[in-house]
């Protein structure tokens, strides 16, 4: 009497993977399903107020950023181009800056204004938050 223990016949190792392969498509199936993909919202951020909004930083050039985003330069509008040759022209000059930013402005804007600044070469900016 001859005992197969332990060995399969050839159709069973074809139908092992195809039960293999249908496992690993419901999974599949599964996770695409139950995975949930979503646009990342900005992250709501209130930066505390600067205890020394009325004393003057002790800085060459005053960069404000209001509410709206919008960029002054010693009293000036620019844009983001301006700000970055006049950030570069300054930088060059040894002149420091301050950034005041309006505490109600978006992250996404206080980051774009911050990149624009390192971009042209400063790596130290005084940040006073005022509401």
């Amino acid at each position: 009497m001859i005992i197969n223990e332990g060995k399969r016949a050839f159709g069973d190792k074809e139908l092992g993977i195809i039960c293999f392969i249908n496992i690993v498509f419901l999974l599949l199936i599964f996770f695409v399903i139950s995975g949930h993909i979503e646009n990342l919202e900005e992250v709501p951020v209130s930066p505390p107020v600067s205890q020394v909004a009325d004393e003057k930083i002790q800085t060459g050039v005053d960069i404000v950023v209001d509410q709206w985003g919008r960029v002054f330069i010693e009293g000036e509008s620019k844009s983001f181009d301006e700000l970055n040759k006049v950030a570069r022209y300054l930088n060059r000059s040894g002149v420091k800056v301050s950034l005041k930013v309006d505490g109600t402005l978006k992250n996404s804007v206080f980051n774009e204004v911050v990149f624009h600044l390192n971009k042209a070469g400063y790596s130290n900016v005084a940040v006073v938050v005022v509401n």
